[in-house]
């Protein structure tokens, strides 16, 4: 009880002022290390582009909420917030994929009462955009060329559970900070 008391005197101090400008951020919780070490992906497969944006992912996170109006948030506001949640385990319930044109996402399917409530939380508490109106936590595997994800679609007998290491607020401008619920807060990229 204590903790949603902080968080209601918390949303208190979050107004927008008029002249604030819009830009995307993302927040997320990321896991020291793969979720899975079974989980091999053909480097033939593999989807990248000349920008070298694609391919496996190499930072092993789940999204809590993209499309963060970052000219309308205190970063501070975020920072704090996220230094006062624990964080908490998730659980993968299998491989799914997410179908585009030019690539298609491997992920692992998340299933977390938590995550969804903190999804709602953060969207309650701070402006964002986003096209996607239903949260479906996910963390990504890679992106693979069209018609080869499927051979990597699989439901697990046992549920994969992790536990979340640590919160990135991602800032649209490049700055990136790195969030251990009471312990600290870290720039780890500057703008």
């Amino acid at each position: 009880m204590e903790l949603i008391t902080e968080i209601k005197q918390f949303k208190l101090i979050l107004e927008k002022t008029a002249d604030q400008k819009y830009s995307s951020g993302c927040i997320m919780g990321y896991f020291n290390d793969a979720i899975s070490d079974n989980i091999k992906i053909d480097k033939k497969d593999l989807y990248n582009n000349d920008a070298n944006e694609f391919g496996l992912e190499v930072e092993p996170h789940v999204t809590v909420l993209y499309g963060t109006q970052d000219n309308d948030i205190k970063e501070d506001n975020v920072n704090n917030l996220l230094y006062l949640i624990p964080t908490f385990e998730i659980e993968c319930t299998g491989i799914s994929l997410f179908k585009k044109d030019e690539y298609e996402v491997v992920k692992f399917e998340i299933e977390s009462d938590m995550l969804r409530k903190l999804n709602s939380l953060i969207q309650e508490l701070f402006p964002y955009k986003s096209d996607y109106p239903d949260y479906k936590p996910h963390s990504t595997i890679a992106y693979v060329k069209p018609g080869e994800g499927e051979k990597y679609e699989e439901k697990f007998k046992e549920t994969i559970k992790k536990k979340i290491d640590y919160w990135i607020y991602s800032r649209a401008d490049g700055k990136k900070i790195k969030i251990i619920p009471g312990e600290s807060i870290e720039v780890i990229r500057e703008t």
